[in-house]
């Protein structure tokens, strides 16, 4: 695939499945730009794409904040002229712990990140687009965006939000040459998913030992599909959620 000439714009770039699709979305040809809440992180993911002669603008933004959504987006079209392709990552799992038990406090954080942020993405990215005539969104979902899980209440009804808001904007904007997916991973090999393991092993371990691939996705092979949606080999691809999970929710 040959996606020179094309700028992707990535949230949570700083590490994980956004830092490695930054890298394959470069080994493509695409200048990459985006933005992560840890600052540091950004900065790092630019410094080793840019010493790798990438063309690469990574800044420090919060998807909860609308006015730091906007110029994040508005800096990369400054800076590249337009945005082809989105790509909204960022997102947090929450505590994961009984429903009951839930805090409600906990609950408002993941749907502010990893709902609202992604609707808040998504509002400034099909203006620009709309523009443009043209253009490709992909929202990172989970599994647990297609069907339930225990103890983990409100990261699931985030990600189900994700799905649906990717269906109705894809019917809406098709017309209009902007097509719109969600990636659905199932266990991938990254810190976020660590942490989980490490601290509440009994929420993720069942999951990861019921993978008929019998392996975690890797965070690149997250960017690869994303890449492939972004590239004209998808072109009738549009209003999907497609697993990545080794055939875990096949079974």
């Amino acid at each position: 695939m040959d996606l020179s000439r094309k700028t992707v714009f990535i949230t949570g770039i700083g590490s994980g499945i956004g830092a490695a699709t930054a890298r394959v979305f470069a080994g493509y040809g695409a200048n990459v730009t985006g933005f992560d809440l840890n600052g540091d992180a950004a900065d790092q993911i630019e410094k080793d794409l840019t010493a790798e002669g990438r063309s690469v603008a990574c800044t420090q933004g919060d998807v909860r904040d609308e006015k730091s959504v906007s110029q994040a987006f508005d800096d990369a079209v400054g800076r590249f002229g337009s945005v082809d392709f989105a790509i909204n990552n960022a997102g947090i799992e929450g505590a994961l712990c009984s429903f009951s038990e839930t805090k409600t406090e906990d609950f408002d954080e993941v749907i502010s990140v990893n709902l609202r942020g992604v609707f808040l993405c998504m509002k400034h990215q099909l203006a620009h687009m709309e523009s443009s005539g043209s253009g490709v969104i992909i929202n990172i979902a989970s599994i647990m965006g297609l069907i339930g899980g225990a103890q983990i209440v409100q990261y699931a009804a985030a990600k189900h939000g994700v799905v649906g808001m990717t269906k109705s904007a894809a019917a809406e904007y098709a017309a209009q040459g902007i097509r719109i997916n969600a990636v659905c991973p199932g266990a991938v090999k990254t810190q976020l998913v660590q942490n989980v393991l490490d601290t509440t092993p009994e929420v993720l371990a069942p999951l990861i030992d019921n993978i008929p691939a019998k392996r975690m996705a890797e965070p690149s092979e997250v960017g690869e599909l994303c890449a492939w949606l972004c590239s004209d080999k998808a072109a009738y691809v549009n209003g999907a959620a497609l697993p990545l999970d080794g055939a875990y929710v096949a079974v």
